[in-house]
């Protein structure tokens, strides 16, 4: 909806058939940079004819137009072409040259900045000279004042296309004697760079800004569109090395006289190197940081002659863009022995006393390792000097056969170059005093142990007992799966021998079960067939006496065979074994015993302590012959007007009690077998089958109470 009103606006105040009258519009670049910022961000029309001065670079990046009054930045739409520019046509921006007349039709904007243009139409005029450049210096630059102006400043160049910006632009760097500068060039390749470098020039060009995500200036860098605008004052020296020697003491000495901005040469012994980057160049007991682009190796030692610029953008001078050659001679540099203490010196509030000067310098350090951590470019060292940690450096990972000589809480000697830190950047606002330094190692042979700390450290004792309690919780848990293992082992054993013993038991049981049949139908059914064959023959004889004589004996053989078949079922029913028919003891006995003593009157209950558990048929089955036994010998003999029935469950045995209240017997009298009497004999028998306790308690005129206890493990 905004576009659209925008667009409509535009139409009704910009476009070729507006309606009504053309309302008053922004016309010049220094109007719209005196409209306050909120006044701008409102979108107010505008219509600003002026010159191109800097084309930019992409189709978003949009470019600088200066209508005489003031520069100001335009950006345009990705789509918008130039009034008459054909369908098909290259892109709008990349035909925008430096020094077109053009039109731009739009809307204000804050900017990032400063005030902008939004622009929504754009008309090629022509073709005109660009705005004259003022003479600035680089402090006035950096007020932010000549942000989109073109503007001329003087210096020597530093380096001239050695880097490139976007892949479109090359970068040159000038200095002044109040700063530095960066110029970018709008070509790829600066032709004749070479002799460039060290060249006092004037260069004229667009003052560009940067500035922080909340629109405060943070630098300048000036937009030049060709070399034509850079105008060579003093050639550079055909010889690089052709300029005057300095002693590396004596860098940023103290003159009334201004500096001078051309490179200088100097000499020295590389005491560290890093191809490409920068290597450490040290003269006596001073050394300084040269930075350089030549690749060559520099093997630590090497004496060489170095031409370079002199920087200034800390407070210990260095050197910039410099070129080097090796010289004759071998150089020998000895490492300073230093403390933490030495080089940080002491500060009195002012300024810092009886500090050693050893910033680039090759100096040995003693100390206790504390840590080693492996970086991006190598290996970070800790150590622990002067009751401090001090930091040190070496650009490759350390070999594992030489890591192992290093224990931690060794004492240890480094040789490295020294790397200080102080308190203030260039120019500082206060005294500057070293705060802290580094070393910077250049091989492992740098790090030389004095003193080896023993194997066993805190570390390593922790170490230790971890790995035996590790162990030992393995084997605990080794014995507590084994004692598992044993104790399934033993369990299943014990089944198989429980198994085992039942079927030998039963096995036992089923042949004097056998026995006891045998037993019982010799003494039983075979007698009363020899009662009963006896009456028949006697009946026999009597045939011609009176028929009273036959009744009595026929009335005597029918007694025989009903106790006869009376023992036989008796016998059959002991060689049951699957007696309970899927009902618990106590009901199985409920249901036995109610069957014995139907119509009898005598009054029968069950009972017990303990949750009922599933019984072996073996030991279910003899319990309740048992009691059979018992109610049936009850019945017989006693006479009790109530039986009671008790089955009591325990953790390790079951208990089947059978009391009654009859006429009771003196167990010491009790016929046995051999009286024909079988019934008590049997039941201890049965109980001994079982591997179980029977226990018969009774008196004359006191009842009878029979307690038979077994193992239902068995």
């Amino acid at each position: 909806m905004r576009r659209w009103l925008e667009g409509l606006l535009c139409c009704l105040v910009l476009g070729p058939h507006g309606y009504g009258a053309e309302p008053t519009v922004i016309s010049s670049g220094l109007a719209l940079h005196r409209l306050p910022r909120e006044e701008a961000a409102k979108g107010l029309p505008l219509r600003i004819t002026g010159v191109v001065t800097d084309p930019g670079i992409t189709d978003d990046a949009g470019f600088i137009l200066d209508d005489g009054t003031r520069g100001v930045f335009v950006q345009r739409n990705r789509g918008l072409r130039p009034a008459g520019t054909p369908q098909g046509a290259d892109d709008p921006i990349v035909m925008l040259k430096a020094g077109m007349r053009v039109e731009v039709a739009g809307l204000s904007g804050a900017g990032q900045f400063a005030p902008r243009i939004e622009a929504r139409s754009l008309s090629i005029l022509g073709m005109a000279p660009l705005p004259p450049a003022k003479p600035v210096i680089i402090t006035e630059l950096l007020t932010g004042i000549y942000d989109c102006q073109r503007v001329a400043l003087r210096g020597v160049l530093q380096d001239a296309g050695g880097r490139h910006w976007f892949d479109r632009r090359s970068r040159l760097v000038m200095t002044t004697q109040e700063g530095r500068c960066e110029i970018i060039l709008a070509q790829t390749t600066v032709p004749g760079s070479a002799s460039l470098v060290d060249a006092e020039v004037g260069v004229e060009g667009v003052c560009c800004t940067f500035f922080t995500p909340r629109g405060e200036l943070a630098g300048i860098r000036l937009h030049v569109n060709s070399l034509d605008e850079i105008q060579v004052l003093v050639p550079a020296p055909p010889d690089p090395f052709a300029v005057p020697e300095i002693s590396i003491a004596m860098l940023r000495p103290f003159s009334i006289q201004p500096q001078s901005l051309h490179r200088r040469q100097l000499r020295g012994t590389v005491t560290l190197s890093r191809p490409g980057e920068f290597f450490y160049l040290q003269n006596g007991s001073r050394g300084v940081r040269v930075y350089t682009r030549q690749r060559d190796s520099l093997p630590v030692g090497t004496r060489v002659l170095v031409s370079g610029f002199i920087e200034l953008q800390r407070p210990f001078a260095e050197v910039s863009q410099a070129i080097f050659r090796v010289v004759d001679g071998a150089g020998r540099v000895t490492a300073t022995p230093i403390t933490r203490q030495q080089v940080l010196g002491n500060f009195s509030g002012y300024q810092t006393n009886d500090a050693v000067d050893v910033d680039g310098s090759l100096v040995r350090l003693n100390g206790q390792l504390l840590q080693m951590e492996p970086t991006e470019q190598g290996t970070r060292l800790f150590v622990q000097s002067g009751g401090a940690v001090v930091v040190a450096e070496i650009d490759h990972a350390i070999p594992a056969e030489r890591l192992s000589s290093l224990r931690l809480g060794s004492d240890v000697a480094l040789t490295g170059v020294c790397a200080t830190e102080l308190s203030s950047a260039w120019p500082a606002q206060d005294i500057p005093r070293i705060t802290g330094f580094r070393l910077l190692l250049r091989a492992p042979d740098d790090i030389a142990v004095t003193r080896l700390a023993s194997w066993w450290t805190a570390e390593h004792l922790w170490r230790a007992l971890t790995g035996l309690f590790s162990v030992f919780v393995l084997a605990l848990i080794w014995a507590l799966y084994l004692r598992r293992k044993v104790d399934q082992e033993r369990s299943a054993l014990a089944t198989k021998e429980r198994a085992s013993e039942a079927a030998s038991t039963e096995f036992a049981a089923t042949i004097r079960e056998r026995e006891r049949l045998a037993a019982d139908l010799h003494d039983t059914l075979e007698q009363a067939l020899t009662g009963v064959a006896f009456q028949l023959e006697t009946m026999h004889r009597l045939r011609d006496h009176p028929p009273e004589l036959s009744h009595r004996h026929l009335f005597l053989a029918r007694q025989i065979l009903s106790g006869s078949r009376e023992d036989v079922r008796r016998s059959v029913w002991n060689l049951r074994s699957n007696v309970l028919e899927g009902r618990m003891l106590r009901e199985a006995l409920e249901h036995i015993a109610s069957g014995l003593l139907e119509g009898s009157g005598i009054a029968i209950t069950t009972g017990g302590i303990g949750e009922e558990q599933d019984l072996p048929d073996l030991i279910a089955g003899n319990l309740l012959m048992l009691a059979k036994e018992c109610i049936t010998n009850a019945l017989k003999h006693s006479s009790p007007a109530a039986i009671h029935l008790n089955v009591d469950h325990e953790p390790e045995r079951v208990t089947l009690t059978i009391t009654d209240d009859g006429c009771g017997f003196d167990i010491g009298m009790a016929k046995g077998p051999h009286q024909g009497h079988f019934g008590l004999q049997g039941m201890r028998e049965r109980a001994l089958r079982l591997g179980g306790e029977l226990e018969i308690t009774s008196q004359p005129g006191q009842g009878t109470r029979v307690v038979i206890r077994v193992d239902p493990g068995f």
